[in-house]
């Protein structure tokens, strides 16, 4: 498995996967559920909150929507070519998880979030699936981002969140901006790693 070098204390790059080492002055960690389980090899704490979860993307709809809408019952958000992507809290829970590890969907709950999208749109339109998804969402068990370098481990960066739709742009600005002037920035305070404590 890939891992970040680790030498007198400092990040200094990455062992990948298939062999081979890329050096470097600073290491971003941001690989999605696994984050957590990577930290953890360095002896940093970061919890873990990631669920299972279920990604439906309709076929092109024709219905105008601009903006991500989270409801109660449904999140929309618009994708490539007139589609939406919906998920939601309740189908997340109804995803079977299989004894070997693969998922399962039952086509009710796929048809349950095509309706609750269809009922918060305007005119109701008819959504029809195009495809699915199952896999893990990565989201810190506090529920909150967690952006910048561990203080423990100069130049080992994290970036460990579900929110990209909504946080990728700016998350990736500030971090860029601490990554290239060794700087705190402090619109990044609240989403520090030391909020968890180190691995014993």
């Amino acid at each position: 498995a890939a891992r970040v070098l680790i030498e007198d204390g400092r990040a200094v790059g990455v062992a990948m996967a298939r062999g081979g080492e890329i050096r470097a002055d600073a290491v971003l960690l941001a690989t999605g559920p696994s984050v957590p389980r990577m930290a953890a090899e360095a002896g940093q704490r970061i919890d873990d909150g990631t669920p299972v979860s279920l990604l439906v993307t309709t076929k092109p709809a024709g219905a105008p929507l601009k903006a991500v809408l989270n409801t109660p019952r449904v999140a929309i958000r618009p994708a490539p070519g007139g589609a939406f992507a919906l998920d939601s809290a309740w189908s997340e829970e109804e995803v079977e998880i299989r004894g070997d590890g693969s998922y399962g969907v039952k086509p009710e709950t796929i048809d349950g979030l095509l309706t609750e999208a269809s009922k918060v749109l305007e005119g109701n339109p008819t959504l029809e699936l195009d495809r699915y998804g199952v896999g893990r969402k990565p989201i810190p068990g506090d529920g909150d981002p967690v952006f910048g370098e561990l203080q423990a481990i100069p130049g080992y960066f994290v970036a460990f969140s579900h929110s990209g739709a909504t946080l990728g742009l700016i998350a990736g600005e500030l971090l860029a901006f601490e990554i290239a002037t060794g700087e705190r920035h402090p619109m990044l305070a609240s989403f520090r790693p030391e909020r968890f404590r180190t691995v014993a």
